[in-house]
């Protein structure tokens, strides 16, 4: 799944909840972008830990 297509599922998701009358709390506790299985996989990969 593309980048922009999780970006905007989360910007349905909260605009739903937003029109429920609903306030979630979300954390800001990340840097940089979104971290995605792709990511994670080609760093196991360069560590040589093998298949994840």
């Amino acid at each position: 799944m593309s980048r922009a297509r999780l970006l905007g599922r989360r910007l349905r998701t909260m605009t739903s909840l937003a029109q429920r009358g609903i306030n979630p709390t979300v954390v800001s506790d990340q840097t940089g972008c979104l971290t995605f299985a792709t990511n994670i996989a080609a760093g196991w990969t360069y560590y040589g830990m093998g298949r994840p």
